[in-house]
């Protein structure tokens, strides 16, 4: 009889504490305040200085500035906006979009950024390396094409990391010559891919995600058509991709390029006013209605491969269904014309360049 009542006590205990538990962790869960996410844009500063992009790398939010060099914030949700300055100031640049630090990317401490510095100073112009964080900075050109009249570093404005192999990267040249390069030591020495070409210039590259040897690029031609090109073999040979189903004479351009990150089955092409898909490497391509804004570039969601954004001259345009869809997002803060657009997913937050110096914001979405 003493056992039976031990047993109902022990019972009873139990299931007291497991009520309470319970409860506990129910009302936890119930009154847990939401962490506030504001719906509106948020400055984060650099006004009056003359941005060429940005970039989201892991846990930082990396500018590329036409005079004032290399500037870097967190990606943190709960951050201020505290720039830190990582060098590459002070060079003398051209007046002109493509001038100054026109992109920067990221292996662990050792960063590698290209500058234009156009005919005022082409020693300046090339790529740079450095090894311990943006402390100090070294050029890093071996295997660019040079001349007397021209230095083949003066006119990066894209450096692109595979992500299959972090240290390939390449290099998208503007203007004539218009070139291509490819690094696989991370930006120590480069090799010429595409041929010498006086008549492109290159706005966009990209690796396949999981294949090595296929690369594409593009851009436009002189005339203001809009080029396409896919190697197959590390950039060893060619082939040109030209068949839009819109008018082929439409005067148009290729300004991003981004693969469906896991397998490389779908890549989009990011042109004017337009966004392409394929799935079958360029043969067939579906289009999505003119989304009324000149169409910067886009970022595709690599925890979720339907979701992608666009960011438009006025606007930025949202899709969750593989682009067969697109529904505008936003417009830019205050009506400021924007210019790049960079997404931390993992925080999803967007962070936007603005035309005419009017600085850098981001939105929670």
């Amino acid at each position: 009889m003493r056992k039976n009542y031990r047993q109902i006590v022990w019972v009873s205990l139990f299931v007291i504490w497991l009520f309470l538990f319970l409860s506990c962790h129910l009302e936890k869960e119930i009154t847990r305040p939401e962490e506030p996410r504001p719906q509106s844009w948020i400055s984060m500063g650099l006004q009056n200085l003359e941005i060429n992009r940005i970039k989201v790398i892991g846990d930082w939010v990396y500018v590329c500035t036409r005079q004032n060099g290399l500037l870097r914030s967190s990606n943190y949700v709960t951050a201020e906006a505290d720039w830190h300055y990582l060098g590459l100031a002070n060079l003398r640049v051209e007046i002109g979009y493509f001038f100054g630090l026109t992109d920067v990317v990221v292996l662990g401490d050792t960063l590698v950024a290209s500058v234009n510095s156009g005919k005022f100073s082409p020693a300046v112009s090339g790529i740079y390396r450095s090894i311990n964080d943006g402390k100090t900075w070294v050029k890093s050109d071996s295997g660019f094409y040079t001349d007397q009249y021209f230095e083949g570093t003066a006119n990066v404005i894209r450096l692109i990391q595979s992500p299959k192999q972090p240290h390939f990267l390449l290099a998208a040249c503007c203007e004539a010559p218009a070139l291509v390069y490819l690094s696989k030591d991370f930006g120590r020495s480069w090799k010429l891919l595409f041929p010498n070409t006086t008549a492109i210039t290159f706005y966009a590259a990209a690796f396949h995600p999981l294949n090595l040897n296929e690369i594409w690029v593009g851009g436009h031609t002189s005339m203001g058509r809009p080029l396409l090109y896919r190697s197959t073999d590390q950039g060893t040979t060619w082939q040109e991709i030209l068949k839009w189903p819109y008018d082929p004479d439409v005067s148009d351009m290729v300004n991003d390029i981004v693969f469906e990150p896991h397998q490389g089955q779908i890549l989009y092409i990011c042109m004017n006013y337009f966004i392409l898909s394929t799935t079958d490497a360029g043969q067939t391509w579906i289009a999505s209605d003119s989304l009324y804004s000149v169409l910067w570039n886009m970022e595709i969601n690599p925890y979720n491969i339907n979701e992608l954004i666009a960011c438009g001259s006025d606007s930025l345009y949202h899709t969750i269904d593989n682009g067969n869809n697109w529904i505008l997002l936003s417009i830019g803060p205050e009506n400021f014309a924007m210019n790049k657009l960079a997404v931390g997913w993992e925080n999803r937050i967007l962070y936007i360049n603005t035309y005419k110096s009017k600085g850098i914001f981001k939105l929670f979405f």
